[in-house]
């Protein structure tokens, strides 16, 4: 016989969340009130409902389903609840004395939903009824913890997205199977292809896998494609609408279920809330004070309330971050949005100052990984001063001070895309100018692009123009690296040693480091022309240099410089060494520039000692490294002089087992080529498992 209740009938399937219902099932069972919290349309109240249907056995006397949403006093919780279970009043009783008192002896459980309004009033009745009723167990869905005796609290998350489409299992994963449950409900027809899979991972990752705006947006295929469903995600809050005559008022649309807990916020929480929309990604609190304009404590406060009520999520290392549905909500309540994102702009002018100054020492892991944190915001701003004209130089400043995060995080491309727009929207000479060439002809040298010599030449009439030492010196570091690129050995030579006598004794860390970097193309150069005593030299100069100041990124490319004059000096174990020692530095470092070439340096040290097997795996590997990061230029002036007959002579020693090693070693992933390479030599091969 099934226990009393009122638990609803669900009407729709229910698609994922096996873990999350284990947990809640698991506290139901040690506990006896648990709140379910997390942003609006989380389906928290699915997930309750289920929770309780998982476990109605286990209390006898009911299992009962409060909905508080259209409760607008806390005078009338009890009440309601009195109403749901039954209890009638015939001697005028106070409802919370009815409700303890018929609950006294009695297993139940009951489902409070929706409860962020009454906060208080629902933690008061909670108390009372579980001090007096110890059969009693509740089950609460809030925006925000209560702040009952004894409450737990889980939060729910979003659904899981495929970060792209990765294979089969990719249709499995929850937000998908969501979406095409919804979808078949109004298009019988409707299936996930090969085809239409990517615009749907990028509708649920648009909609931050919230169920309710996946389902809203399922329900627009009976009208619409994918791909205008994509399109007309911009407007998020005017598409995803419903009119389906079950559903509560805030869940017809997405606007009203997030307007829910707008309107529960205070003036000061929902001006914060608009304010906070302008960053794109995480935000710390000193960030959100600059950004508003509050004092930094009172922002903390009120960024606190605003994560307590699921608009904001805590990540890791005091950040706060929103998800893009909440984010443009607040954006659409923002008085002055282009101030704001002035404000937003200055703020992150600033930490590209800091970063810059910082980047050359003991501190740059902390720089590498706050910019890596930071990377969403940095595009937003460029992206705003690229639209706003009096911005540009904003831009220029901002783009010029990240060098060394688009060269060392591998962002090559995207860092070439953002400087040519912005060097197209000023064409003035400055020291931004400049160093904004100097990226472009790095960039291009490393990917070996045909018109680096003219860019170069570009970038010395602008640094002579600008006049300034410093400058010159980038100029000169950058022309020495294409010159290098382009086999022109005396011209790079003749570049780099002005660098070097231009930089003279620096006054700041920026300029030490570009006195530093000129090293490594300059080695090159001289190693092609024979002169390997001075390439060695140079390049310990640089690595001395670097260790003394605490940098690691730069000091991989003085440690390249070393292990390519072992090779050509013939001694494979000193080369094997400096290489190992790159792949070392890597979690300072990720860039795969740096990985490739140690890993093809290791490569030429297993040949030259013999090791064929591992030399062809490890050319493999580095290979596939290569064609990932785009960097032929760099390979052409560094070890493909040496790999193109070594890696003849392996073919032709080898034979048909040369073709399988190179083909087993570019389909090693990133951790497990380094891996390998890093092992002892005596080590069992890869393909030997």
């Amino acid at each position: 016989m099934s226990s009393p209740g009122n638990l609803p009938v669900e009407l729709t399937s229910f698609v994922g969340r096996d873990v999350d219902l284990g947990r809640i099932t698991t506290d139901l069972r040690g506990g006896r009130m648990l709140t379910l919290t997390g942003t609006p349309g989380v389906g928290k109240t699915r997930l309750a409902l289920r929770g309780a249907a998982a476990v109605a056995a286990e209390f006898p006397d009911g299992n009962w389903f409060v909905e508080l949403a259209a409760v607008g006093s806390g005078d009338l919780v009890a009440h309601t609840v009195a109403q749901v279970l039954g209890i009638r009043d015939n001697e005028g009783l106070p409802p919370l004395r009815l409700l303890a008192d018929h609950l006294r002896d009695r297993r139940a459980l009951i489902v409070l939903d929706n409860c962020e309004h009454l906060t208080t009033d629902c933690a008061t009745l909670i108390d009372t009824l579980l001090t007096e009723a110890t059969g009693l167990a509740v089950l609460a869905t809030s925006r925000e913890a209560l702040g009952a005796a004894g409450e737990r609290v889980y939060e729910v998350d979003p659904l899981e997205i495929p970060a792209a489409s990765t294979g089969p299992a990719t249709d499995w994963a929850p937000a998908l199977r969501l979406f095409a449950q919804r979808a078949v409900a109004v298009c019988p027809s409707f299936t996930i292809t090969d085809a239409n899979l990517p615009t749907i991972i990028r509708i649920c990752q648009k909609v931050d896998g919230i169920p309710l705006a996946i389902e809203l947006a399922a329900a627009r295929l009976s009208v619409l494609s994918v791909d205008e469903v994509l399109h007309r995600l911009t407007d998020r809050f005017r598409l995803l609408t419903s009119t389906g005559r079950g559903l509560p008022a805030r869940h017809r649309t997405l606007r009203e279920t997030v307007n829910w807990s707008y309107q529960l916020c205070s003036p000061d929480e929902q001006q914060l809330w608009a304010h906070c929309s302008v960053f794109a990604g995480g935000f710390t609190a000193d960030a959100a004070a600059a950004v508003s304009g509050l004092p930094v404590e009172q922002t903390r406060e009120l960024l606190g309330r605003l994560a307590d009520k699921s608009v904001l999520i805590r990540e890791p290392g005091n950040m706060l971050r929103m998800l893009d549905t909440i984010r443009h909500f607040g954006r659409d309540h923002l008085a002055d949005p282009v101030a704001v994102s002035r404000r937003h702009a200055q703020w992150y002018l600033e930490l590209a100052k800091q970063a810059n100054q910082g980047w050359f020492g003991p501190e740059q892991a902390r720089w590498i990984s706050r910019l890596h944190r930071e990377h969403a915001n940095l595009r937003a701003v460029l992206a705003f001063c690229l639209d706003n004209p009096d911005e540009t130089r904003t831009g220029l400043r901002i783009a010029a001070m990240l060098s060394s995060h688009w060269f060392y995080e591998g962002l090559v491309a995207e860092g070439q895309q953002w400087i040519q727009r912005l060097l197209a929207k000023d064409n003035r000479p400055s020291r931004q100018r400049v160093a904004l060439l100097t990226i472009l002809v790095m960039t291009a040298s490393v990917r070996g692009e045909a018109y680096v010599g003219t860019l170069a030449d570009q970038l010395m009439e602008q640094a002579q123009a600008v006049g300034d030492g410093f400058s010159q010196v980038q100029a000169l570091t950058a022309a020495c690296t294409a010159a290098t690129v382009g086999e022109d050995f005396d011209r790079a030579v003749a570049l780099g040693k002005r660098a070097i006598q231009q930089a003279g004794a620096p006054d700041t860390a920026a300029a030490a480091a570009a006195g530093l970097q000129v090293g490594f193309p300059l080695s090159m150069a001289l190693l092609r022309r024979g002169d390997i005593d001075e390439a060695v030299a140079l390049s310990t100069r640089l690595v001395d240099g670097c260790r003394r100041a605490g940098d690691q990124t730069i000091q991989l490319w003085g440690l390249a410089g070393l292990g390519l004059a072992a090779l050509y000096r013939r001694q494979a174990d000193v080369a094997a060494g400096h290489a190992c020692d790159m792949l070392r530095l890597r979690p300072a470092q990720p860039d795969l520039k740096g990985i490739a070439l140690a890993v093809e340096i290791l490569a030429l040290a297993a040949a030259d000692e013999g090791n064929t097997l591992r030399a062809a795996e490890l050319f493999g590997g580095a290979e596939q490294l290569w064609s990932d990061a785009h960097a032929s230029g760099l390979r052409g002036a560094t070890t493909a002089p040496l790999a193109v007959a070594v890696r003849a002579s392996l073919r032709e020693t080898m034979g048909q087992a040369y073709a399988q090693a190179i083909t087993e070693g570019r389909a090693l992933t990133l951790s497990e080529v380094i891996d390998y390479a890093l092992r002892p030599v005596w080590s069992v091969p890869s393909t030997w498992h």
